[in-house]
């Protein structure tokens, strides 16, 4: 645990939004012995479980905001899906700090507007062309559908996530199925744009952090194989998993370069292409903590969280030395509509493994794995439904083998969790 000066001790941190990632951030900041306050809309809310200190309200309440914001020093957001130009009016006169800034974040929420500025850092990154004139969506849908063929992804700019978003034009999509997807992003004020479809031998994933010092700081590159459009297992560090180590050193390289020319601070994620013609290509980039480091609160010596709480504060930041080799898999809730479950309102005990609170089983208990290089961490959301991300494990091993094998565990927990949700599963 990083020593806290008296000063840092007294900083009072909020965060934007109350699910697991807010959980996650709460929990590293009383690690921390850190002040926290969320602002989050339900009490039921995984974080709301844990952080005594928080205020319900709607993300359009800026009355609310406003009052939120003069109540804290620092304001960390738990996503990008927020509107940030009112932020802004709501922060005027204030005396609040933004990790990342509210530029930032007003930038990076737009993944058409990173396509942009990809292109403006000479960093290499799937050839794209934006949607600049709705008016004419016909048009341009039917040149991006000549210019790439059937090697076609089109994608929402905003609200997209967990494969939400995403659109892979197959040989037979009509044009129609095309426009009415670019319009439902539209009609919300988003932009919609198309870029070649990569042929990629995997995907992969590294996190940056920079401290409001200037410090810098990198996890190591990691292989991040999605499922349906949703993160399902992340392992590493990817150098020892196959990946050619120059590729490790292409991704510090293009994380550095966004970190300078976007004057990021805090942890962020950079997910990219490897390329079965051998390239690196970035896909997408997250300004916050993202799902592909959560191994980092098993498997190094300091967290994501935990760092991104140093840099937006000033600490110095964490050692990022990892066990020999690691995984993280993601545990969703099942496909089978029977698995549903509901808690009342009032189960307010937060149903993850955690040093900080009391284990309580909820009418869906999390997996049970009796292993000490494996750890659960269950979110305790008071709803379960198909896809939905519920928890995740972390594995550490001292070897390829034994990476598998652990790895092998989880796989055969996750049946049989499935199967004491519903018998018939």
């Amino acid at each position: 645990m990083a020593i806290m000066t008296d000063s840092l001790s007294k900083k009072r941190i909020g965060i934007m939004g109350g699910g697991q990632l807010a959980l996650m951030l709460v929990e590293a900041a009383q690690i921390l012995q850190l002040p926290t306050k969320i602002y989050c809309q339900k009490e039921t809310d995984p974080a709301a479980k844990i952080c005594g200190d928080r205020v319900i309200g709607s993300p359009d309440d800026l009355d609310l905001i406003k009052k939120f914001f003069s109540t804290v020093d620092t304001v960390l957001f738990e996503n990008e899906f927020s509107p940030f130009d009112q932020y802004q009016k709501a922060a005027i006169g204030l005396n609040v700090e933004f990790c990342p800034n509210l530029n930032v974040m007003k930038t990076l929420s737009d993944k058409a507007k990173q396509k942009e500025v990809l292109s403006e850092l000479n960093i290499e990154t799937a050839k794209f062309t934006v949607c600049s004139d709705e008016k004419n969506l016909n048009e341009w849908v039917g040149d991006a559908l000549k210019r790439f063929g059937e090697d076609v992804v089109f994608k929402w700019g905003s609200r997209g996530y967990d494969g939400k978003g995403l659109l892979i034009s197959p040989k037979k999509t009509e044009q129609a199925a095309i426009l009415s997807f670019a319009r439902e992003t539209i009609s919300h004020g988003g932009r919609v744009y198309a870029e070649e479809k990569i042929p990629f031998k995997r995907e992969l994933a590294i996190l940056g952090c920079v401290s409001k010092n200037g410090e810098f700081a990198n996890y190591p590159l990691v292989v991040s194989e999605q499922k349906n459009g949703i993160c399902s297992v992340v392992t590493g560090p990817a150098s020892k998993l196959g990946v050619d180590p120059q590729h490790e050193v292409k991704a510090i390289e293009y994380v550095r370069k966004l970190a300078e020319g976007l004057k990021i601070v805090g942890t962020f994620a950079v997910e990219l292409f490897e390329t079965v013609d051998g390239r690196i290509l970035v896909n997408e980039i997250a300004p916050r903590v993202h799902n592909s480091g959560h191994y980092s609160q098993d498997c190094c010596k300091t967290s994501q969280f935990e760092n991104h709480l140093h840099a937006a504060l000033g600490m110095p930041l964490g050692e990022v030395s990892t066990t020999p080799f690691f995984g993280m898999y993601n545990l969703l809730g099942p496909t089978d509509p029977k698995c549903e479950r509901n808690l009342s309102n009032t189960d307010f005990i937060a149903p993850f493994i955690s040093p900080l609170t009391q284990p309580f089983i909820p009418p869906f208990p999390p997996p049970q794995i009796v292993d000490p290089d494996i750890f659960i961490h269950w979110y305790g959301k008071d709803v379960m439904m198909p896809r939905r991300k519920m928890g995740h494990v972390n594995v550490i091993a001292n070897d390829h083998d034994q990476l598998i094998e652990k790895l092998e565990q989880v796989y055969k927990s996750e049946k049989s969790w499935y199967g004491s949700l519903a018998p018939d599963v």
